[in-house]
C-alpha cells in the first residue's frame, strides 16, 4: 500500500515528518478525504507554542481549517460522495449527554474535535465523520475554501449579538478573525466599522479593504477616538484578541 508524509505532533513544540499509511475506512459513516488546503489556526499555533496554550496529544495530526475532495464512503453515508468537495465542521457532539438533548450541544461534555483529540487536515488524507463534512461549489477557490471554518466562528458570533442595520461596530483585533468579522458586518450594513490593534501592517491592511476607520491603540486614545468617529460610541464591540494589551 502507498504511504504518504504526514507531519505528526510530538509535543514540546515538535512536528515530525514521518511516512505512514493513509488512512481507511473503519465505521460506516466515515469518509476519506484528500486534502486540498488547511488553514493554520491560532489553535494550532497555541498547541505548537512552548509551553503549549492549548492541549493536543503527542501523536496527533493537527490542522482543521481543511477544504478536499471526498475520495471514498461508508455505507452508511449518504450526503456526499466520491469527487464531491467539502470543507470540515471539526467539533463533533455526542448528541445524547444532557447539555447536547437539551439544545446547547456547545457545552457537550463528550465532544470530540479533529485536529485536537482526532487526526486532522495537516495530513494528505483525512478520515472523518460524514456529519463533519459540508459539500461545497466547486468553483469556490482553494484558499477561500479554507477559510470557512473560521468564517463560521463570526457568523455564530454574530448572530448571537443583536444587530441592526446603521450599527457602529468597534472590532479589538485586526487579524484574520477580526477582518472577518469586520467584513461580514460591513455586508449587513453596519454604519461604521472600525478596528483596533497594535500591529501597523494589519491596520494597513485593515483600511486597503474598505475599513472606515483603523486605530493603533499604543498611538491613540482608542476610547475617545471611537466617540469622536461615531458620536455616541460603538453599539457593537467584538473581542477578536482575547487577550490583555499590555
Amino acid at each position: 500500500m502507498n504511504t504518504e508524509l504526514v507531519p505528526i505532533f510530538r509535543g514540546n513544540g515538535v512536528l515530525e515528518y514521518v511516512e505512514r499509511q493513509p488512512p481507511q475506512l473503519v465505521a460506516d459513516d466515515d469518509v476519506i478525504v484528500r486534502i486540498e488546503a488547511c488553514g493554520i489556526c491560532g489553535t494550532d499555533l497555541n498547541i505548537l507554542a512552548v509551553p503549549p496554550a492549548h492541549k493536543a496529544p503527542p501523536g496527533i495530526v493537527i490542522g482543521h481549517e481543511g477544504v478536499g475532495i471526498v475520495a471514498q464512503v461508508g455505507p452508511a453515508v449518504k450526503h456526499v460522495q466520491p469527487g464531491d468537495r467539502v470543507v470540515i465542521a471539526n467539533r463533533l457532539t455526542c448528541g445524547k449527554c444532557d447539555y447536547c438533548r437539551r439544545g446547547l450541544d456547545n457545552q457537550c461534555t463528550n465532544y470530540q474535535t479533529i485536529g485536537t483529540t482526532i487526526d486532522g487536515a495537516f495530513a494528505p488524507t483525512l478520515r472523518a465523520p460524514a456529519r463533519a463534512l459540508w459539500k461545497i461549489d466547486p468553483s469556490v477557490p482553494r484558499d477561500d475554501a479554507a477559510l470557512f471554518e473560521p468564517l463560521s466562528c463570526a457568523v455564530g458570533s454574530i448572530r448571537r449579538a443583536p444587530f441592526q442595520p446603521g450599527d457602529n461596530v468597534a472590532i479589538i483585533g485586526a487579524g484574520p478573525m477580526g477582518l472577518l468579522f469586520a467584513l461580514l458586518y460591513r455586508a449587513m450594513g453596519a454604519g461604521k466599522v472600525i478596528l483596533l490593534d497594535v500591529a501597523p501592517y494589519r491596520l494597513e491592511f485593515a483600511q486597503e479593504i474598505g475599513m472606515d476607520a483603523a486605530l493603533n491603540v499604543t498611538q491613540v486614545d482608542a476610547s475617545a477616538e471611537v466617540k469622536r468617529l461615531t458620536g455616541l460610541g460603538a453599539d457593537i464591540v467584538v473581542d477578536a484578541v482575547g487577550n490583555q494589551i499590555n
